[in-house]
């Protein structure tokens, strides 16, 4: 929480696999500087994009709305809603599958916790999601104390 905003990450943009791979683009275009500077900066920014972008949330206490946005190198795209149209936060648990591996395969199973803010038009957004029900909570519990709004726990 940052004076009267509370903002924190909600997932990445890129797969883990994608995020590494600009990783490696940006350490490349370190070397790249002193042999093909024409190719060096390709590289550094598609590298800094695949490494960088996020989804984040903002609220803002004082302003009173909630920005649900995509970070692209400091750019925020995304839209408003006023925190008069938020009904409640909700907690909710579903199962799932991963497979992932060229040879051998391997297999991920169990269970997701997912974080919701309900609004008053129906509508929901998801606001975070992790195998740790503790840390989704956490999360929860936070903009819950700062907007003074109820927590739903559908996940037993």
């Amino acid at each position: 929480m940052v004076g009267n905003k509370i903002r924190f990450r909600t997932q990445e943009f890129f797969n883990p696999f994608f995020r590494f791979i600009g990783i490696v683009f940006i350490g490349l275009s370190i070397f790249l500087i002193f042999t093909s500077w024409m190719v060096f900066p390709i590289f550094f920014i598609l590298g800094l994009v695949m490494a960088t972008t996020r989804y984040w949330i903002e609220i803002n206490l004082r302003e009173e709305n909630l920005h649900d946005y995509l970070w692209i190198l400091g750019f925020r795209k995304g839209e408003t809603i006023d925190i008069a149209e938020i009904d409640y936060l909700y907690l909710t648990k579903s199962k799932y599958s991963r497979e992932y591996g060229f040879f051998p395969r391997a297999y991920e199973y169990g269970h997701l916790y997912n974080g919701y803010i309900k609004l008053k038009n129906e509508e929901k957004r998801m606001i975070c999601y992790g195998k740790s029900k503790d840390r989704i909570l956490t999360k929860l519990h936070l903009i819950s104390k700062a907007l003074n709004l109820e927590i739903k726990n559908y996940s037993e």
